[in-house]
């Protein structure tokens, strides 16, 4: 079985909600974990490939007060200087604030990457609870870095998609938010779950050929001309974020629930839009964008009858040969498993890693590839405690002569 990272005595969605990241690792190899867990936010890490963990002493301060708890869609992004970003949502009711905020930290790290301290937190929204679902990426701008995090708003029947941007100086200084509006309103009142990346190298997070471009992603909720699927590709110069024109990647397709997913990912050199259990049909789907930003290719993975092939609360990822990983939950009759699906220049094959999974796992895969494996995390157990475990998928070779990955556990 997989190694456990932490038992918990209560309810702990650890990896829950879809499109967010929950594992990285620094330059050195330090790999952590991040979930949420009742008022707090778990920090675990571990320096022997995920065997054994230990609890950063303090993990991540959060605003307390009155009644809220923190919800378990937080996303977590370590950059190249191996700084971590994480951004929450807390909901409920503090003091005098009257809803839920969206909040965002930096952790400067120990020189053994085993311990951050954390920035005051940043408000990234803060009008109701119906802004949720953040994403988050960073990356270095100029002589300091750039935080980029998009997020949902959903509203009777009112939804859309926001980014934020957070500049961070070369002395480490943390800029004052600003917010732009790129999707919507679509007027489904479904959450967006959006999704971000940027044109990186393959270890994910140095840009690539000198200037950053972002890419982002999300669904109207709802099929139709002027929904579905939805994309948007930003560039930048002098200092200046230029968003183009929002595009209809596909008008028959959507997110329905958090249970499916879509993740916009950059593979180093291509950009790829992953979803599962998209409707009509369940489908599971790969969106293939070129980077001009003109053309779509999409390749209908599996659109199954029965339940067994559906890959949902999951995540997708790549390999150093571009390969896309489609990872989650599937089942047939509430025999529930974790499984991942390849994708190989075409070619494809679907893997059951587990069986019998007990909860809804909400499977949170590291974005790109480390060293010869994809990492993943998850949650086990069918009632309290809950197990959150990490495993990770071996890679067995490059091209279809090394087609099929091995897991591990």
């Amino acid at each position: 079985m997989a190694p456990v990272v932490v038992q918990n005595t209560g309810s702990d969605w650890a990896t829950g909600y879809s499109n967010q990241r929950k594992i990285d690792r620094t330059s050195n190899g330090v790999l952590w974990e991040v979930h949420t867990s009742g008022f707090s936010i778990m920090a675990l890490y571990s320096v022997d490939d995920g065997v054994t963990w230990v609890n950063d002493t303090g993990n991540i301060p959060v605003n307390s007060g009155g009644s809220g708890t923190i919800k378990a869609n937080c996303s977590f992004f370590i950059d190249k200087d191996d700084y971590a970003h994480i951004v929450w949502k807390q909901a409920g009711t503090f003091g005098s604030w009257t809803a839920g905020y969206i909040y965002y930290r930096r952790g400067t790290p120990n020189a053994d990457r085993t311990a951050y301290t954390w920035s005051p937190s940043v408000v990234i929204y803060n009008g109701d609870t119906n802004g949720d679902y953040p994403d988050i990426i960073a990356h270095r701008e100029g002589t300091g870095w750039a935080v980029h995090i998009v997020f949902s708003y959903a509203l009777g029947s009112v939804n859309s998609t926001t980014w934020v941007k957070i500049a961070i100086d070369n002395l480490q200084n943390i800029g004052a938010p600003s917010s732009m509006q790129i999707g919507g309103n679509y007027g489904t009142g479904i959450h967006t779950w959006p999704s971000i990346d940027f044109n990186h190298t393959g270890d994910g997070k140095t840009v690539a050929g000198g200037t950053p471009h972002l890419y982002a992603a999300w669904s109207a909720g709802a099929a139709g001309s002027g929904k579905g699927i939805r994309f948007r590709k930003a560039t930048y110069s002098g200092g200046t974020w230029t968003w183009g024109t929002e595009r209809e990647i596909d008008s028959t397709r959507y997110m329905p629930s958090v249970a499916a997913w879509l993740d916009c990912i950059f593979t180093g050199s291509k950009l790829w839009l992953a979803g599962g259990l998209l409707a009509p049909g369940n489908s599971m789907v790969l969106y293939e964008r070129d980077l001009a930003d003109t053309t779509t290719t999409t390749h209908v993975l599996i659109n199954p009858v029965s339940g067994d092939t559906q890959l949902v609360e999951g995540s997708a990822t790549y390999d150093a040969n571009g390969n896309i990983y489609f990872i989650g939950r599937s089942s047939v009759s509430s025999d529930w498993k974790i499984s991942y699906y390849v994708w190989n220049n075409g070619l494809s094959e679907m893997k059951h890693l587990y069986d019998a999974i007990g909860n809804n796992p909400y499977v949170s895969a590291k974005r790109g590839y480390s060293g010869n494996k994809i990492e993943l995390v998850f949650i086990e157990g069918a009632s309290s405690p809950y197990s959150v475990m990490y495993d990770s998928i071996l890679l067995a070779g490059s091209g279809a002569s090394g087609f099929g990955p091995i897991p591990l556990g």
